[in-house]
């Protein structure tokens, strides 16, 4: 066998198919298109085969940091911050 071969241990099958759909998941493709090409018929299977990896999570926040404009109010000098409305009751 050829993983036997290459010298890799304690790998099994379905090991490939998590990383597929992991690696679908990273790329943008949503759940419905994941579990279309990994034949699921429920959106739960195909969760379970995928996972967020710390490369992905690393992705989301910056995305998420770009589009708040590049800072974070809480680490920003003050002259950054962005004046906070108070609610305030009466």
């Amino acid at each position: 066998m050829v993983v036997r071969k290459a010298g890799i241990k304690d790998l099994h099958r379905h090991d490939l198919r998590h990383t597929f759909g992991t690696r679908l998941a990273e790329a943008g493709n949503s759940e419905a298109v994941i579990a279309g090409l990994m034949g699921h018929a429920s959106g739960s299977t195909t969760r379970r085969y995928t996972h967020a990896t710390e490369n992905a999570k690393r992705v989301a926040v910056e995305a998420t940091r770009m589009r708040a404009g590049g800072t974070c109010p809480k680490y920003a000098p003050d002259e950054k911050r962005p004046a906070l409305e108070l609610a305030v009751s009466q």
